[in-house]
């Protein structure tokens, strides 16, 4: 199914700081993924409107796009801005049905016109960013922040300052992206796009654990 969603505690995506205390908030939030219509052209999939209904009936405090609301990307060469409003404001006839509140991630097919900040009024203009509930802390990466499946030495830098700035704070940090690293050497995974440099990213990981 084209359409997902996840919801539960926050158990799962996470990477736990040192100190033992204090227990972390309780918070239930839904992932949603890959909403975007089947063509740039056509509507948005019914399924989205089934997909809001299910966000609503399980009590969530916010709601995470894990990427692609709009039909971009690759295929913007032979999109014009009407195509891409028509599109936007579609998806917004969802996500304004949505009760909790909305945060996004940005997948590959949300670039247009290398505008990175299509979504989200939470995001900063570069499309990376982060926010707390509670004592927990959500990062939000951008893997398409300067060109597909990559992430720029100016968002590593503000990762590390963000780790910095709220670690001694968060019992809990969650990391949010849309493309994710894979073992290069798994044959299942052969010929997957996977993020791009991903050492450096583990690095600063490693360095927070």
């Amino acid at each position: 199914m084209k359409n997902t969603i996840i919801a539960g505690a926050m158990l799962s995506l996470t990477l736990c700081a040192t100190a033992p205390k204090p227990f972390p908030n309780d918070v239930r939030f839904a992932a949603i993924a890959n909403t975007f219509p089947s063509s740039p052209y056509s509507e948005p999939d019914v399924k989205f409107k089934n997909l809001v209904n299910a966000v609503n009936s399980s009590n969530v405090t916010f709601t995470i796009h894990m990427g692609n609301m709009i039909f971009a990307g690759d295929a913007e060469s032979s999109l014009n801005d009407f195509d891409i409003t028509k599109q936007i404001n579609e998806q917004n006839n969802y996500i304004s049905s949505i009760y909790s509140k909305f945060y996004h991630v940005m997948g590959e097919y949300d670039i247009y016109n290398k505008n990175r900040n299509l979504w989200g009024k939470e995001s900063n203009p570069n499309g990376y960013y982060s926010f707390n509930y509670g004592n927990n802390h959500f990062i939000v990466l951008n893997s398409n922040d300067t060109k597909k499946n990559f992430i720029s030495d100016a968002q590593l830098a503000w990762l590390k300052k963000d780790f910095k700035d709220y670690r001694k704070f968060s019992r809990f940090i969650v990391l949010l992206n849309h493309i994710v690293k894979l073992p290069e050497d798994n044959k299942k995974f052969k010929g997957i796009k996977t993020l791009s440099r991903p050492e450096k990213l583990l690095e600063i990981l490693k360095m927070n654990k």
